[in-house]
């Protein structure tokens, strides 16, 4: 936390919540796990939680107000009855309702991580294929178009902090590029 300067490293996260799936699930992985904190939905994080949990929900960018409306997401909780997907989604559907209409740009996503090490694989391929090439004679055409891609106001989504973007994005623009 930014008052007391203490963190949680992303290791540390996953190493916690390995734990307590050892110790209270009996090693089985967390049907869900939602955070209410900043640049949080992010690769690395899926990363480090793809054995641990099912699905992770969170905002990629930095959250606005004070985070979750936790009223409006468990009003009505004792009532309906929720899938692991499902819940995620409402989680996301209440984020939208309590910021839609106050802030123009926010962030929420419910991410299966079921898939991580195949995007991982994927991306390995893309940094081994522009590393090849910016080692290469073509350096040069393709560092442009690398920054073309990263830096254009058509291909990548740049949040407030430019040191992330959104790697779904960039992958496409890659694709158009080359």
């Amino acid at each position: 936390n930014d008052t007391f300067e203490t963190y949680l490293t992303n290791k540390e996260l996953r190493e916690i919540l390995a734990r307590a799936s050892h110790d209270f699930l009996g090693g089985k992985k967390f049907d869900l796990v939602c955070m209410d904190a900043c640049h949080m939905s992010m690769i690395e994080i899926a990363s480090e939680l793809k054995n641990v949990t099912s699905i992770m929900v969170g905002s990629e960018e930095v959250e606005p107000g004070s985070g979750y409306n936790y009223e409006r997401i468990f009003k009505g909780y004792d009532a309906a009855t929720y899938t692991s997907a499902s819940f995620a989604k409402h989680i996301v559907d209440s984020y939208k309702t309590t910021y839609g209409n106050t802030h123009k740009e926010f962030t929420q996503s419910a991410i299966a991580l079921g898939r991580v090490d195949e995007f991982e694989g994927y991306w390995n391929v893309v940094t081994a294929t522009l590393t090849e090439l910016l080692g290469g004679a073509a350096k040069k055409p393709i560092m442009s178009a690398l920054r073309g891609a990263r830096f254009g106001t058509g291909y990548v989504t740049i949040f407030g902090d430019t040191d992330y973007i959104d790697l779904g994005h960039l992958m496409h623009s890659l694709e158009e590029l080359f």
